[in-house]
């Protein structure tokens, strides 16, 4: 499984290229220069790594790439232009397409290339839901998967809660003087949010262990019913509120409920054993010539 999520996230890096090539599987080249970029950025996250071992997982994650895209190419899989071009727009987010340009420039990474490298990945994955249909997963495995797993389901406590962010000291002090003296929780927050001096986020449930605050997930979980709590100062430098209307302890999620997370978790065991079989294969019956 680990061995499939570093060739995905390798996709974007690998390159073929007029230039000199590094490694060469069958037909398809990877340029000593893209080499060259991937194993920099592999030594700028793994500082305290060998050389020569990243070196070496570099290598053997740009021929695992090749041999999936030759394998796609095979089974004449192919990508349309708009398809990169609406995956690069997702990529892009809310940057503008200069910006993200940019972004790749600062990372040494070719636009066109990069635009090559998105539709090998888009082909790659082709490949995978041709080979391992959505479908392909029964009823019984996940029921098995579901029996068998050795740790259950669980849900964390959590709180039906609303919470309200005010963004400084003064007026954070003016709502707590007001809620002191019997001020409705509720319409104390949404005056607040219609003047623009806080943030409202309304009545649903939360597990206080995703918050990023332990201080406010401690005092979400300890607090009353129906009251409200706070101030209590973020690390962001603003101050929360919450009232909490209902809380529900942990629980055993019941199949219903988890089976389309089973569902994803048997597709990608499936595909990713497939993937490693053909990587495995490929590499005893492709000639592959390494340049480095």
């Amino acid at each position: 499984m680990r061995r499939m999520s570093i060739i995905l996230m390798l996709l974007l890096f690998a390159a073929t290229g007029c230039t000199k090539s590094a490694i060469t599987v069958d037909n398809e080249k990877i340029s000593k220069e893209l080499f060259d970029i991937t194993l920099k950025e592999r030594l700028s996250i793994h500082k305290t790594a060998d050389r020569e071992a990243v070196k070496k997982a570099v290598t053997d994650e740009l021929i695992a790439h090749a041999l999936l895209v030759r394998e796609a190419k095979a089974k004449k899989i192919s990508v349309k232009d708009e398809e990169v071009r609406k995956t690069i727009e997702g990529m892009r987010g809310d940057m503008t397409e200069q910006e993200f340009k940019e972004g790749l420039k600062k990372r040494e990474m070719p636009y066109n290339i990069f635009q090559d490298r998105v539709k090998s990945a888009l082909l790659i994955s082709k490949l995978m839901t041709s080979l391992v249909k959505d479908d392909s997963v029964t009823e019984e495995e996940m029921r098995d998967f579901y029996q068998r797993r050795p740790v259950p389901f669980l849900q964390s406590e959590q709180e039906f809660v609303k919470i309200l962010e005010v963004r400084n000291e003064s007026d954070a002090g003016k709502a707590a003087a007001e809620l002191k003296k019997g001020a409705d929780f509720d319409i104390l927050a949404k005056n607040m949010s219609d003047s623009g001096s806080a943030s409202v986020t309304d009545y649903g449930w939360l597990d206080p262990d995703t918050l990023p605050s332990r201080e406010l997930a401690s005092e979400l979980k300890t607090a009353g019913l129906n009251v409200f709590s706070g101030p209590h100062k973020g690390k962001d430098g603003a101050y929360y509120f919450f009232k909490i209307k209902e809380r529900r302890g942990p629980r055993e999620l019941p199949f219903e409920e988890v089976k389309p997370l089973i569902k994803t978790n048997l597709l990608n065991k499936k595909r990713q054993e497939l993937t490693a079989n053909i990587i495995e294969a490929g590499r005893k019956t492709v000639r592959i010539k390494i340049d480095i």
